[in-house]
């Protein structure tokens, strides 16, 4: 009975079938956890330059006497837009919260832009 252990033991040691599909079960959801991380990082930075676009298109737009609304219209939705005026530079303040893509976690990034402008009137 103990060389029939001792055979079954140098067996289980050199064999190592099944091992690389239990690591990868393991390994793969945090591999799409971290990648869908990486990705929500990507779309941030691209919604902060879609912000700060708009909010510099908004405040030339507004120093000329145009409407704002047209450039509001192309944002993405729950953007807020504050424009105020101070003597005679117009501010403008363009936020919107950017949540998790997984509704699992809720996390969210409140992103901001400013940008001021002369009146050209």
């Amino acid at each position: 009975m103990n060389a029939r252990l001792q055979v079954f033991l140098r067996k289980l040691k050199t064999c190592s079938r099944g091992f690389a599909v239990a690591e990868f079960a393991v390994v793969l959801p945090a591999v799409i956890f971290l990648v869908s991380i990486f990705m929500w990082i990507l779309s941030l930075c691209i919604a902060q330059i879609q912000l700060v676009t708009a909010a510099g298109q908004i405040a030339r737009t507004v120093s000329r006497g145009g409407d704002a609304r047209v450039i509001e219209n192309s944002l993405p939705k729950g953007t807020t837009v504050r424009v105020s005026k101070d003597s005679e530079v117009f501010n403008v303040l363009v936020s919107n919260n950017q949540r998790f893509p997984f509704r699992i976690f809720s996390w969210s990034i409140k992103l901001h832009a400013e940008s001021h402008a002369l009146a050209e009137t």
